[in-house]
Protein backbone atom coordinates (compact mmCIF):
# COMPACT_ATOMS: atom_id res chain seq x y z
CA UNK A 1 0.00 0.00 0.00
CA UNK A 2 1.46 3.42 -0.92
CA UNK A 3 2.64 5.41 2.12
CA UNK A 4 0.18 8.22 1.43
CA UNK A 5 -2.80 5.90 1.42
CA UNK A 6 -1.54 4.13 4.50
CA UNK A 7 -1.18 7.44 6.35
CA UNK A 8 -4.65 8.48 5.32
CA UNK A 9 -6.15 5.18 6.47
CA UNK A 10 -4.36 5.32 9.83
CA UNK A 11 -5.51 8.87 10.42
CA UNK A 12 -9.08 7.96 9.61
CA UNK A 13 -9.01 4.94 11.93
CA UNK A 14 -7.57 7.02 14.77
CA UNK A 15 -10.20 9.73 14.32
CA UNK A 16 -13.00 7.17 14.28
CA UNK A 17 -11.54 5.48 17.34
CA UNK A 18 -11.38 8.79 19.19
CA UNK A 19 -14.98 9.57 18.23
CA UNK A 20 -16.16 6.15 19.38
CA UNK A 21 -14.15 6.47 22.62
CA UNK A 22 -15.59 9.93 23.28
CA UNK A 23 -19.15 8.73 22.66
CA UNK A 24 -18.74 5.69 24.83
CA UNK A 25 -17.09 7.79 27.55
CA UNK A 26 -19.94 10.30 27.54
CA UNK A 27 -22.53 7.54 27.72
CA UNK A 28 -20.62 5.77 30.49
CA UNK A 29 -20.14 9.02 32.41
CA UNK A 30 -23.85 9.78 32.20
CA UNK A 31 -24.59 6.31 33.51
CA UNK A 32 -22.09 6.70 36.34
CA UNK A 33 -23.46 10.06 37.42
CA UNK A 34 -26.98 8.70 37.40
CA UNK A 35 -25.81 5.86 39.65
CA UNK A 36 -23.87 8.07 42.08
CA UNK A 37 -20.34 7.28 40.81
CA UNK A 38 -17.25 9.47 40.95
CA UNK A 39 -15.67 10.45 37.62
CA UNK A 40 -12.40 11.23 39.37
CA UNK A 41 -12.28 7.72 40.74
CA UNK A 42 -12.86 6.39 37.26
CA UNK A 43 -9.94 8.32 35.88
CA UNK A 44 -7.53 7.19 38.56
CA UNK A 45 -8.78 3.63 38.67
CA UNK A 46 -9.82 3.88 42.32
CA UNK A 47 -12.90 1.91 43.10
CA UNK A 48 -15.24 2.86 45.97
CA UNK A 49 -15.66 0.26 48.68
CA UNK A 50 -18.30 -2.28 47.84
CA UNK A 51 -17.55 -2.16 44.04
CA UNK A 52 -15.34 -4.41 41.93
CA UNK A 53 -13.32 -3.86 38.80
CA UNK A 54 -13.98 -7.44 37.80
CA UNK A 55 -17.20 -8.45 36.22
CA UNK A 56 -18.77 -11.79 37.08
CA UNK A 57 -17.35 -14.74 35.20
CA UNK A 58 -20.55 -15.41 33.28
CA UNK A 59 -20.73 -11.82 32.08
CA UNK A 60 -17.09 -11.75 30.99
CA UNK A 61 -17.53 -14.95 29.05
CA UNK A 62 -20.56 -13.63 27.19
CA UNK A 63 -19.20 -10.23 26.26
CA UNK A 64 -18.58 -9.42 22.66
CA UNK A 65 -15.12 -8.70 21.33
CA UNK A 66 -13.42 -5.80 23.02
CA UNK A 67 -10.88 -3.28 21.91
CA UNK A 68 -8.02 -2.41 24.28
CA UNK A 69 -6.70 1.10 24.25
CA UNK A 70 -3.38 1.63 25.99
CA UNK A 71 -3.34 4.65 28.28
CA UNK A 72 -0.32 6.70 29.23
CA UNK A 73 -0.47 5.43 32.81
CA UNK A 74 -0.14 1.83 31.64
CA UNK A 75 -3.68 0.87 32.63
CA UNK A 76 -6.30 -0.51 30.34
CA UNK A 77 -9.78 0.84 29.79
CA UNK A 78 -12.13 -1.81 28.48
CA UNK A 79 -14.57 -0.58 25.86
CA UNK A 80 -17.26 -2.58 24.11
CA UNK A 81 -16.56 -2.79 20.42
CA UNK A 82 -19.14 -1.32 18.07
CA UNK A 83 -19.99 -4.38 16.02
CA UNK A 84 -20.63 -3.99 12.32
CA UNK A 85 -18.82 -0.64 11.88
CA UNK A 86 -16.37 -1.11 8.98
CA UNK A 87 -14.45 1.97 10.01
CA UNK A 88 -13.41 0.35 13.23
CA UNK A 89 -12.39 -3.06 11.86
CA UNK A 90 -8.66 -3.58 12.15
CA UNK A 91 -6.47 -4.48 9.25
CA UNK A 92 -4.85 -7.74 10.23
CA UNK A 93 -1.76 -6.73 8.31
CA UNK A 94 -1.26 -3.61 10.35
CA UNK A 95 0.37 -3.59 13.75
CA UNK A 96 -1.81 -2.94 16.71
CA UNK A 97 0.41 -0.33 18.26
CA UNK A 98 -0.62 2.67 16.15
CA UNK A 99 -4.26 1.79 16.52
CA UNK A 100 -4.21 1.32 20.28
CA UNK A 101 -1.79 4.01 21.27
CA UNK A 102 -3.20 7.45 22.06
CA UNK A 103 -1.39 10.56 21.05
CA UNK A 104 0.65 11.61 24.09
CA UNK A 105 0.06 15.21 23.19
CA UNK A 106 -3.67 14.75 23.55
CA UNK A 107 -4.31 13.18 26.96
CA UNK A 108 -7.80 12.14 27.55
CA UNK A 109 -9.90 14.13 30.09
CA UNK A 110 -9.72 12.12 33.34
CA UNK A 111 -13.35 12.82 33.93
CA UNK A 112 -14.13 11.09 30.65
CA UNK A 113 -12.05 7.97 31.26
CA UNK A 114 -14.32 5.07 31.89
CA UNK A 115 -13.76 2.78 34.83
CA UNK A 116 -14.11 -0.80 33.62
CA UNK A 117 -16.34 -1.53 36.54
CA UNK A 118 -18.73 1.23 35.48
CA UNK A 119 -19.27 -0.32 32.05
CA UNK A 120 -21.37 -2.86 33.82
CA UNK A 121 -24.56 -2.51 35.77
CA UNK A 122 -23.59 -2.01 39.45
CA UNK A 123 -26.63 -4.00 40.45
CA UNK A 124 -25.26 -6.98 38.50
CA UNK A 125 -21.52 -6.59 39.16
CA UNK A 126 -21.36 -6.98 42.91
CA UNK A 127 -18.50 -8.17 45.00
CA UNK A 128 -19.69 -11.45 46.61
CA UNK A 129 -18.33 -10.16 49.93
CA UNK A 130 -20.71 -7.21 49.83
CA UNK A 131 -24.33 -8.40 50.30
CA UNK A 132 -25.90 -4.97 50.12
CA UNK A 133 -26.82 -3.07 46.99
CA UNK A 134 -23.98 -0.60 46.18
CA UNK A 135 -26.57 2.03 45.53
CA UNK A 136 -27.80 1.78 49.14
CA UNK A 137 -24.47 0.98 50.81
CA UNK A 138 -22.13 3.69 49.56
CA UNK A 139 -18.98 5.05 51.07
CA UNK A 140 -19.90 8.34 52.79
CA UNK A 141 -16.57 9.72 51.63
CA UNK A 142 -17.65 9.49 47.96
CA UNK A 143 -19.66 12.48 46.70
CA UNK A 144 -23.07 11.64 45.46
CA UNK A 145 -25.67 13.20 43.29
CA UNK A 146 -26.92 16.32 45.18
CA UNK A 147 -30.46 15.04 44.92
CA UNK A 148 -29.67 11.77 46.64
CA UNK A 149 -26.57 12.53 48.73
CA UNK A 150 -26.99 13.28 52.41
CA UNK A 151 -24.61 13.99 55.22
CA UNK A 152 -23.60 10.64 56.74
CA UNK A 153 -24.04 12.20 60.20
CA UNK A 154 -27.69 12.82 59.51
CA UNK A 155 -30.32 10.12 59.75
CA UNK A 156 -31.77 8.92 56.46
CA UNK A 157 -35.17 7.63 55.54
CA UNK A 158 -36.12 4.53 57.55
CA UNK A 159 -36.50 2.33 54.46
CA UNK A 160 -33.22 3.44 52.79
CA UNK A 161 -30.90 4.29 55.65
CA UNK A 162 -27.99 2.00 56.30
CA UNK A 163 -25.01 2.29 58.55
CA UNK A 164 -22.00 3.70 56.60
CA UNK A 165 -20.06 0.58 57.63
CA UNK A 166 -22.43 -1.64 55.70
CA UNK A 167 -24.65 -2.86 58.54
CA UNK A 168 -28.13 -3.95 57.73
CA UNK A 169 -30.94 -1.47 57.97
CA UNK A 170 -33.00 -1.54 61.16
CA UNK A 171 -36.53 -0.42 61.86
CA UNK A 172 -36.89 2.73 64.00
CA UNK A 173 -37.24 1.93 67.69
CA UNK A 174 -40.14 4.36 68.06
CA UNK A 175 -42.44 2.64 65.60
CA UNK A 176 -46.01 3.89 66.39
CA UNK A 177 -47.35 0.40 66.86
CA UNK A 178 -44.68 -0.54 69.43
CA UNK A 179 -45.77 0.59 72.89
CA UNK A 180 -43.54 -1.40 75.22
CA UNK A 181 -40.49 0.10 76.87
CA UNK A 182 -37.51 -1.54 75.08
CA UNK A 183 -35.27 -1.02 78.11
CA UNK A 184 -37.70 -1.82 80.87
CA UNK A 185 -38.95 -5.10 82.31
CA UNK A 186 -42.00 -6.81 81.00
CA UNK A 187 -45.17 -4.86 81.51
CA UNK A 188 -47.19 -6.09 84.44
CA UNK A 189 -50.86 -6.67 83.80
CA UNK A 190 -53.60 -5.96 86.34
CA UNK A 191 -55.88 -8.69 87.67
CA UNK A 192 -58.31 -10.38 85.30
CA UNK A 193 -61.21 -8.17 86.29
CA UNK A 194 -59.28 -5.12 85.08
CA UNK A 195 -58.66 -6.35 81.55
CA UNK A 196 -61.49 -4.27 80.15
CA UNK A 197 -59.95 -0.97 81.22
CA UNK A 198 -59.35 1.38 78.29
CA UNK A 199 -55.91 1.73 76.65
CA UNK A 200 -55.97 5.46 77.33
CA UNK A 201 -55.27 4.71 80.97
CA UNK A 202 -51.60 4.18 80.16
CA UNK A 203 -49.48 4.98 77.14
CA UNK A 204 -47.71 1.63 77.48
CA UNK A 205 -50.78 -0.57 77.71
CA UNK A 206 -51.92 -2.57 74.73
CA UNK A 207 -55.54 -2.35 73.60
CA UNK A 208 -57.84 -4.15 75.97
CA UNK A 209 -55.54 -3.74 78.97
CA UNK A 210 -55.33 -1.04 81.64
CA UNK A 211 -53.65 -0.11 84.88
CA UNK A 212 -56.61 1.29 86.84
CA UNK A 213 -58.89 -0.78 89.07
CA UNK A 214 -62.22 -1.95 87.76
CA UNK A 215 -64.91 0.66 88.58
CA UNK A 216 -66.90 -2.10 90.30
CA UNK A 217 -64.06 -2.73 92.74
CA UNK A 218 -63.71 -0.22 95.62
CA UNK A 219 -60.51 1.76 95.12
CA UNK A 220 -57.80 1.74 97.75
CA UNK A 221 -58.32 4.63 100.15
CA UNK A 222 -56.04 7.34 98.82
CA UNK A 223 -58.03 10.15 100.48
CA UNK A 224 -56.81 10.86 104.03
CA UNK A 225 -60.37 11.51 105.18
CA UNK A 226 -61.57 8.23 103.67
CA UNK A 227 -58.73 6.41 105.42
CA UNK A 228 -59.73 7.94 108.77
CA UNK A 229 -63.42 7.20 108.33
CA UNK A 230 -62.61 3.63 107.34
CA UNK A 231 -61.39 3.07 110.91
CA UNK A 232 -64.77 3.67 112.57
CA UNK A 233 -65.61 1.55 115.57
CA UNK A 234 -68.40 -1.00 115.07
CA UNK A 235 -71.83 0.27 116.03
CA UNK A 236 -73.21 -0.68 119.42
CA UNK A 237 -76.53 -2.52 119.68
CA UNK A 238 -79.51 -0.18 119.61
CA UNK A 239 -80.85 1.06 122.91
CA UNK A 240 -84.23 -0.53 123.68
CA UNK A 241 -86.63 1.59 125.75
CA UNK A 242 -88.13 0.10 128.88
CA UNK A 243 -89.59 3.15 130.62
CA UNK A 244 -87.50 2.43 133.74
CA UNK A 245 -85.15 5.30 134.68
CA UNK A 246 -82.32 5.48 137.16
CA UNK A 247 -79.70 8.04 138.12
CA UNK A 248 -75.93 7.60 138.16
CA UNK A 249 -76.07 6.05 141.62
CA UNK A 250 -78.65 3.48 140.44
CA UNK A 251 -81.57 5.07 142.29
CA UNK A 252 -84.94 5.01 140.56
CA UNK A 253 -86.03 8.23 138.88
CA UNK A 254 -89.54 9.21 137.80
CA UNK A 255 -89.36 10.84 134.40
CA UNK A 256 -91.73 11.85 131.59
CA UNK A 257 -90.40 12.62 128.10
CA UNK A 258 -90.54 16.35 127.38
CA UNK A 259 -90.04 17.37 130.99
CA UNK A 260 -86.76 18.69 132.42
CA UNK A 261 -84.54 16.03 133.98
CA UNK A 262 -85.10 16.23 137.75
CA UNK A 263 -82.36 16.69 140.31
CA UNK A 264 -80.63 13.44 141.32
CA UNK A 265 -77.90 12.26 143.62
CA UNK A 266 -74.64 14.06 142.75
CA UNK A 267 -72.07 11.90 141.00
CA UNK A 268 -68.42 12.17 140.06
CA UNK A 269 -66.93 12.61 136.59
CA UNK A 270 -66.97 8.88 136.00
CA UNK A 271 -70.48 9.50 134.68
CA UNK A 272 -68.98 11.36 131.68
CA UNK A 273 -66.35 8.77 130.78
CA UNK A 274 -68.49 7.41 127.95
CA UNK A 275 -70.10 10.76 127.06
CA UNK A 276 -69.52 13.19 124.15
CA UNK A 277 -70.55 16.87 124.01
CA UNK A 278 -71.75 18.10 120.59
CA UNK A 279 -72.41 21.79 120.18
CA UNK A 280 -71.39 25.40 119.60
CA UNK A 281 -68.93 27.80 121.25
CA UNK A 282 -70.75 27.56 124.60
CA UNK A 283 -69.58 23.94 124.79
CA UNK A 284 -66.09 25.18 123.90
CA UNK A 285 -66.22 27.27 127.05
CA UNK A 286 -67.53 24.32 129.05
CA UNK A 287 -64.55 22.29 127.87
CA UNK A 288 -62.04 25.07 128.57
CA UNK A 289 -63.33 26.42 131.89
CA UNK A 290 -65.57 23.70 133.28
CA UNK A 291 -64.09 21.00 135.47
CA UNK A 292 -65.52 17.92 133.73
CA UNK A 293 -62.94 15.18 133.38
CA UNK A 294 -63.11 12.27 131.00
CA UNK A 295 -65.73 13.51 128.49
CA UNK A 296 -65.12 14.10 124.77
CA UNK A 297 -66.02 17.40 123.09
CA UNK A 298 -66.97 17.90 119.43
CA UNK A 299 -67.83 21.60 119.36
CA UNK A 300 -66.90 24.71 117.42
CA UNK A 301 -67.65 28.37 117.05
CA UNK A 302 -70.67 29.39 114.91
CA UNK A 303 -71.95 25.82 114.55
CA UNK A 304 -75.72 25.55 114.13
CA UNK A 305 -78.29 22.94 113.19
CA UNK A 306 -78.15 24.31 109.64
CA UNK A 307 -74.41 23.97 109.00
CA UNK A 308 -73.35 21.15 111.31
CA UNK A 309 -73.53 18.64 108.45
CA UNK A 310 -71.37 20.80 106.14
CA UNK A 311 -68.79 22.68 108.20
CA UNK A 312 -65.62 20.73 109.02
CA UNK A 313 -64.07 22.23 112.18
CA UNK A 314 -62.74 19.04 113.81
CA UNK A 315 -59.01 18.53 113.22
CA UNK A 316 -58.11 14.85 113.17
CA UNK A 317 -54.40 14.47 112.49
CA UNK A 318 -54.37 17.37 110.04
CA UNK A 319 -57.59 16.22 108.34
CA UNK A 320 -60.71 18.30 109.01
CA UNK A 321 -63.97 16.50 109.59
CA UNK A 322 -67.54 17.58 110.11
CA UNK A 323 -68.91 17.00 113.60
CA UNK A 324 -71.08 14.05 112.46
CA UNK A 325 -68.06 12.50 110.71
CA UNK A 326 -65.98 12.83 113.86
CA UNK A 327 -68.88 11.51 115.93
CA UNK A 328 -69.01 8.35 113.80
CA UNK A 329 -65.44 7.34 114.67
CA UNK A 330 -66.18 6.22 118.22
CA UNK A 331 -69.18 4.71 119.97
CA UNK A 332 -70.55 6.45 123.08
CA UNK A 333 -73.29 5.75 125.65
CA UNK A 334 -74.29 9.39 126.19
CA UNK A 335 -74.50 12.29 123.71
CA UNK A 336 -75.06 15.81 125.12
CA UNK A 337 -76.20 18.37 122.52
CA UNK A 338 -76.14 22.18 122.84
CA UNK A 339 -77.33 24.16 119.79
CA UNK A 340 -79.60 27.18 119.47
CA UNK A 341 -78.01 30.57 120.09
CA UNK A 342 -76.77 30.82 116.48
CA UNK A 343 -80.20 29.78 115.18
CA UNK A 344 -82.23 32.54 116.82
CA UNK A 345 -82.63 34.27 113.45
CA UNK A 346 -84.70 31.27 112.25
CA UNK A 347 -88.35 30.65 112.70
CA UNK A 348 -88.97 28.33 115.71
CA UNK A 349 -90.66 25.71 113.50
CA UNK A 350 -87.65 25.63 111.15
CA UNK A 351 -85.36 25.26 114.14
CA UNK A 352 -87.43 22.31 115.35
CA UNK A 353 -87.29 20.49 112.00
CA UNK A 354 -83.54 20.93 111.59
CA UNK A 355 -82.90 19.82 115.15
CA UNK A 356 -85.14 16.77 114.72
CA UNK A 357 -83.17 15.76 111.60
CA UNK A 358 -79.94 16.06 113.56
CA UNK A 359 -81.33 13.78 116.29
CA UNK A 360 -82.09 11.14 113.66
CA UNK A 361 -78.52 11.40 112.34
CA UNK A 362 -77.07 11.00 115.83
CA UNK A 363 -79.18 7.92 116.42
CA UNK A 364 -77.92 6.37 113.21
CA UNK A 365 -74.31 7.05 114.17
CA UNK A 366 -74.75 6.16 117.87
CA UNK A 367 -77.51 3.51 118.11
CA UNK A 368 -76.51 2.46 121.62
CA UNK A 369 -76.36 5.98 123.10
CA UNK A 370 -78.90 8.06 125.01
CA UNK A 371 -79.28 11.69 123.90
CA UNK A 372 -79.48 14.73 126.20
CA UNK A 373 -80.49 18.06 124.61
CA UNK A 374 -79.80 21.17 126.63
CA UNK A 375 -81.75 24.41 126.65
CA UNK A 376 -80.35 27.67 125.28
CA UNK A 377 -78.64 29.63 128.03
CA UNK A 378 -79.91 33.10 128.99
CA UNK A 379 -78.30 36.37 127.89
CA UNK A 380 -77.83 39.59 129.79
CA UNK A 381 -80.54 42.23 129.88
CA UNK A 382 -78.45 44.64 127.84
CA UNK A 383 -77.93 42.05 125.10
CA UNK A 384 -81.59 41.08 125.08
CA UNK A 385 -82.81 44.67 124.80
CA UNK A 386 -80.40 45.66 122.02
CA UNK A 387 -80.50 42.62 119.75
CA UNK A 388 -83.33 41.84 117.35
CA UNK A 389 -82.81 38.07 117.43
CA UNK A 390 -80.69 37.21 120.44
CA UNK A 391 -83.14 38.23 123.08
CA UNK A 392 -84.99 36.64 125.95
CA UNK A 393 -88.30 36.22 124.12
CA UNK A 394 -86.75 34.24 121.26
CA UNK A 395 -84.72 32.14 123.66
CA UNK A 396 -87.83 31.11 125.60
CA UNK A 397 -89.67 30.28 122.35
CA UNK A 398 -86.84 28.11 121.09
CA UNK A 399 -86.53 26.35 124.42
CA UNK A 400 -90.18 25.42 124.16
CA UNK A 401 -89.41 23.80 120.79
CA UNK A 402 -86.68 21.81 122.50
CA UNK A 403 -89.10 20.59 125.13
CA UNK A 404 -91.51 19.44 122.43
CA UNK A 405 -88.67 17.80 120.57
CA UNK A 406 -87.72 15.94 123.75
CA UNK A 407 -91.20 14.49 123.97
CA UNK A 408 -91.44 13.61 120.25
CA UNK A 409 -88.01 12.05 119.88
CA UNK A 410 -87.82 10.67 123.43
CA UNK A 411 -84.58 12.38 124.33
CA UNK A 412 -83.76 13.93 127.70
CA UNK A 413 -84.28 17.66 128.17
CA UNK A 414 -81.86 19.42 130.54
CA UNK A 415 -83.05 22.91 131.48
CA UNK A 416 -79.76 24.71 132.19
CA UNK A 417 -81.42 28.05 131.33
CA UNK A 418 -83.30 28.31 134.60
CA UNK A 419 -80.20 27.37 136.58
CA UNK A 420 -78.13 30.26 135.14
CA UNK A 421 -80.74 33.07 135.03
CA UNK A 422 -81.31 35.67 137.73
CA UNK A 423 -84.63 36.67 139.31
CA UNK A 424 -85.68 38.55 136.19
CA UNK A 425 -84.83 35.73 133.80
CA UNK A 426 -81.55 37.20 132.45
CA UNK A 427 -77.95 36.19 132.75
CA UNK A 428 -76.26 38.27 135.45
CA UNK A 429 -74.15 41.03 133.91
CA UNK A 430 -71.11 40.07 135.95
CA UNK A 431 -71.24 36.42 134.80
CA UNK A 432 -70.71 37.02 131.06
CA UNK A 433 -67.92 38.90 129.25
CA UNK A 434 -69.94 39.66 126.07
CA UNK A 435 -73.54 39.27 127.24
CA UNK A 436 -73.75 35.67 125.90
CA UNK A 437 -70.66 33.63 126.81
CA UNK A 438 -70.10 32.78 130.44
CA UNK A 439 -67.25 33.46 132.79
CA UNK A 440 -65.38 30.60 134.44
CA UNK A 441 -67.48 30.54 137.59
CA UNK A 442 -70.67 30.02 135.63
CA UNK A 443 -69.15 27.30 133.48
CA UNK A 444 -68.26 25.53 136.72
CA UNK A 445 -71.83 26.03 137.94
CA UNK A 446 -73.07 24.48 134.70
CA UNK A 447 -70.85 21.40 135.24
CA UNK A 448 -72.11 21.00 138.78
CA UNK A 449 -75.67 21.09 137.51
CA UNK A 450 -74.95 18.24 135.08
CA UNK A 451 -73.44 16.12 137.83
CA UNK A 452 -76.64 16.26 139.91
CA UNK A 453 -79.05 15.81 136.96
CA UNK A 454 -78.13 12.40 135.71
CA UNK A 455 -80.59 9.94 134.28
CA UNK A 456 -80.51 6.79 132.23
CA UNK A 457 -83.12 4.37 131.02
CA UNK A 458 -82.62 0.73 131.84
CA UNK A 459 -81.77 -0.96 128.59
CA UNK A 460 -83.67 -4.11 127.76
Amino acid sequence: MPPKNRFTRLTLIRLLSAVVLLAVTILAGSFVFSRGGDPAALATGEVPPGESLRAPEEERSSESAIVSVKEDGGEEAVLPEEAGDPAEAEDPTEPEGPVEAEDPAEPEDPAEAEDPADSEDPAEAEDPAQPEDPVEAEDPAQPEDPVEAEDPAQSEAPMEAEDPNGTEETEPADEPTVTEDPAGPEETTPPEENETAGPEESGEAEPGQGDTPDPEQPPAPNDPKAAILAEREPLLPAHVATGIFRDAAGAAVSYTWGEPVPETTPTDDGWFSDAVFVGNSLFDGLWLYGNIKGGSFLSAKSISVNNIMKEAPINKGGVYLTIPEALSLKQYRKVYVMLGVNELILAPASYYESYASLIDTIRELQPGAEIYIQSITPVTRETSENNVYVNQANILAFNEQLRLLSADKQVYYINIHDELMDEEGFLPDDKAFDGIHLLRSYYEKWCDYLRCHTITEVNQ
